[in-house]
């Protein structure tokens, strides 16, 4: 967000309040079971990352 936003007469200046993200709703479970192995203190070293579909 950008304070200059609401107060053109501010110089800009960028601080983060609020963070939305959204999953597909058929993802839920699988997040849900991560959060709560997290909580859990059950963690998994991240696997390798499928770059091969970004930058279409």
């Amino acid at each position: 967000m950008d304070a200059a936003t609401f107060d053109q007469r501010q110089q800009s200046r960028f601080a983060l309040r609020l963070l939305l993200v959204r999953f597909p709703r058929y993802d839920r479970a699988e997040i849900l079971r991560r959060l709560n192995n997290y909580e859990a203190d059950r963690l998994v070293e991240p696997g390798p990352i499928d770059r091969s579909s970004m930058g279409r």
